[in-house]
């Protein structure tokens, strides 16, 4: 069965989740998590992105962008951000396989008090999970 079209529609707001392959804990090590933050940046220059809010976890990563000129800025930063993560953990870990589980899951914000609740679950994915105590952590 082919994949359905995602219909990202510029000035809307996002929240993409992706998650590693099998659920492993392949961002586990800080360098890991900073090289996909470095590369999340590169995309958002490269495709002009406003990025409201990010965590990266050892395991999935959560965003809220958006874009308000092309179509294709976002597919095209998850490709980069996803793409060249994987390539160089592949690389560095003398590894093959998938990283990513899936292709990312993309979800329509509102403004207003939708997208407030959903910065709170971004922030607060950490302390939920029981990694920190407390969202200063």
């Amino acid at each position: 069965m082919a994949r359905a079209y995602r219909h990202f529609v510029p000035g809307y707001i996002w929240h993409i989740t992706h998650r590693c392959h099998k659920r492993d804990f392949l961002l586990k090590f800080a360098k890991d998590r900073n090289r996909w933050i470095e590369l999340l940046f590169e995309a958002k220059m490269k495709f002009r992105l406003s990025i409201l809010n990010f965590i990266v976890t050892s395991n999935h990563t959560h965003l809220i962008l958006s874009s308000s000129e092309n179509i294709q800025a976002i597919p095209k930063a998850m490709q980069l951000i996803a793409g060249r993560t994987a390539q160089e953990y592949n690389r560095c870990k003398k590894r093959k396989g998938a990283f990513w589980q899936d292709r990312y899951h993309a979800t329509t914000i509102e403004s207003g008090e939708h997208l407030w609740w959903c910065m709170v679950y971004v922030n607060l994915n950490m302390v939920r999970a029981g990694v920190v105590n407390h969202p200063s952590e």
